[in-house]
Protein backbone atom coordinates (compact mmCIF):
# COMPACT_ATOMS: atom_id res chain seq x y z
CA UNK A 1 0.00 0.00 0.00
CA UNK A 2 1.31 3.56 -0.77
CA UNK A 3 1.93 6.16 1.98
CA UNK A 4 -0.50 8.42 0.42
CA UNK A 5 -2.84 5.61 0.93
CA UNK A 6 -2.17 4.95 3.88
CA UNK A 7 -2.54 8.84 4.75
CA UNK A 8 -5.82 9.39 3.08
CA UNK A 9 -6.92 6.53 5.54
CA UNK A 10 -8.13 8.15 8.79
CA UNK A 11 -10.49 5.10 9.85
CA UNK A 12 -8.25 4.27 12.47
CA UNK A 13 -6.44 7.30 13.19
CA UNK A 14 -7.24 9.79 16.17
CA UNK A 15 -7.64 13.15 15.10
CA UNK A 16 -4.65 14.93 15.70
CA UNK A 17 -2.98 11.81 13.53
CA UNK A 18 -5.57 12.35 11.01
CA UNK A 19 -4.31 16.36 11.37
CA UNK A 20 -0.72 15.48 10.84
CA UNK A 21 -1.87 12.98 8.20
CA UNK A 22 -3.32 15.88 6.13
CA UNK A 23 -0.57 18.14 6.82
CA UNK A 24 1.75 15.92 5.07
CA UNK A 25 -0.84 15.25 2.11
CA UNK A 26 -1.23 18.69 1.47
CA UNK A 27 2.58 19.68 2.12
CA UNK A 28 4.06 17.17 -1.32
CA UNK A 29 7.16 17.98 -2.06
CA UNK A 30 7.55 21.24 0.56
CA UNK A 31 8.38 18.42 2.97
CA UNK A 32 11.81 18.34 2.03
CA UNK A 33 12.42 21.43 3.67
CA UNK A 34 10.55 20.82 6.82
CA UNK A 35 11.54 19.78 10.08
CA UNK A 36 9.63 17.53 12.55
CA UNK A 37 10.19 20.27 15.03
CA UNK A 38 8.97 23.40 12.43
CA UNK A 39 5.93 20.79 11.91
CA UNK A 40 4.88 19.90 14.97
CA UNK A 41 5.10 23.97 15.77
CA UNK A 42 2.98 24.66 13.12
CA UNK A 43 0.35 21.99 14.28
CA UNK A 44 0.52 23.08 17.76
CA UNK A 45 1.66 19.97 18.74
CA UNK A 46 5.03 18.27 20.30
CA UNK A 47 7.69 16.94 18.05
CA UNK A 48 7.26 13.94 19.80
CA UNK A 49 4.02 13.33 18.36
CA UNK A 50 4.76 13.85 14.56
CA UNK A 51 7.81 10.83 15.51
CA UNK A 52 5.03 8.76 16.97
CA UNK A 53 3.13 9.12 13.99
CA UNK A 54 6.21 8.07 11.68
CA UNK A 55 6.45 5.46 13.73
CA UNK A 56 3.08 4.07 13.69
CA UNK A 57 2.97 4.47 9.86
CA UNK A 58 6.13 1.82 10.03
CA UNK A 59 9.22 3.84 9.58
CA UNK A 60 12.22 4.48 12.27
CA UNK A 61 11.52 7.90 12.70
CA UNK A 62 10.58 11.16 11.04
CA UNK A 63 13.47 11.54 8.81
CA UNK A 64 13.01 7.87 7.39
CA UNK A 65 9.21 8.44 6.49
CA UNK A 66 10.28 12.05 4.66
CA UNK A 67 12.60 10.46 2.77
CA UNK A 68 9.98 7.42 1.77
CA UNK A 69 7.67 9.91 1.13
CA UNK A 70 9.40 12.57 -0.97
CA UNK A 71 10.47 9.52 -3.19
CA UNK A 72 6.86 8.15 -3.49
CA UNK A 73 5.42 11.66 -3.97
CA UNK A 74 8.04 12.17 -7.28
CA UNK A 75 7.44 8.81 -8.19
CA UNK A 76 3.89 9.25 -8.28
CA UNK A 77 4.39 12.65 -10.09
CA UNK A 78 6.00 11.31 -12.84
CA UNK A 79 4.49 7.97 -13.46
CA UNK A 80 0.72 7.67 -13.76
CA UNK A 81 -0.20 11.41 -14.51
CA UNK A 82 -3.00 10.54 -17.01
CA UNK A 83 -5.15 7.96 -14.93
CA UNK A 84 -5.59 6.75 -11.48
CA UNK A 85 -4.66 3.18 -11.31
CA UNK A 86 -6.60 2.77 -8.49
CA UNK A 87 -9.94 3.68 -9.65
CA UNK A 88 -9.18 3.86 -13.80
CA UNK A 89 -12.78 4.24 -15.21
CA UNK A 90 -16.01 5.11 -13.63
CA UNK A 91 -19.52 3.74 -13.89
CA UNK A 92 -20.62 6.55 -15.96
CA UNK A 93 -17.42 5.71 -18.24
CA UNK A 94 -19.25 4.45 -21.85
CA UNK A 95 -17.20 1.39 -23.20
CA UNK A 96 -15.06 3.31 -25.22
CA UNK A 97 -14.14 5.33 -22.53
CA UNK A 98 -13.42 2.38 -20.36
CA UNK A 99 -11.19 0.86 -23.78
CA UNK A 100 -9.36 3.86 -23.97
CA UNK A 101 -8.47 4.51 -20.12
CA UNK A 102 -7.53 0.78 -19.78
CA UNK A 103 -5.29 1.04 -23.17
CA UNK A 104 -3.71 4.40 -21.50
CA UNK A 105 -3.05 2.49 -18.19
CA UNK A 106 -1.79 -0.43 -19.49
CA UNK A 107 1.10 2.02 -21.54
CA UNK A 108 1.92 3.76 -18.76
CA UNK A 109 2.78 0.58 -16.33
CA UNK A 110 4.80 -0.69 -19.36
CA UNK A 111 6.85 2.53 -19.44
CA UNK A 112 6.99 2.39 -15.56
CA UNK A 113 7.66 -1.13 -15.85
CA UNK A 114 10.29 -0.65 -18.59
CA UNK A 115 12.27 2.79 -16.36
CA UNK A 116 12.74 0.50 -13.21
CA UNK A 117 14.86 -2.00 -15.22
CA UNK A 118 18.98 -2.17 -14.70
CA UNK A 119 20.57 -4.19 -17.01
CA UNK A 120 22.98 -5.62 -14.42
CA UNK A 121 20.49 -7.31 -12.67
CA UNK A 122 18.70 -8.50 -15.66
CA UNK A 123 21.98 -9.57 -16.61
CA UNK A 124 22.54 -11.35 -13.39
CA UNK A 125 19.13 -12.83 -13.82
CA UNK A 126 19.64 -14.71 -16.57
CA UNK A 127 22.87 -16.35 -15.17
CA UNK A 128 21.04 -17.76 -12.73
CA UNK A 129 18.33 -18.78 -15.32
CA UNK A 130 20.99 -20.37 -17.13
CA UNK A 131 22.60 -22.54 -14.48
CA UNK A 132 18.90 -23.79 -13.70
CA UNK A 133 18.20 -24.93 -17.28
Amino acid sequence: MLIKERLLDHSEMTEIEAEIADYFLGAGHDLKTKSSRAIAKELFVAPSTITRFCQWLGFDGFNAFKEAYLSEVTYLDTNFKDIDPNRPFSKRDQNLAVASKMASLYQETVQDSLSLLNHDVLQQATRLLEKIY
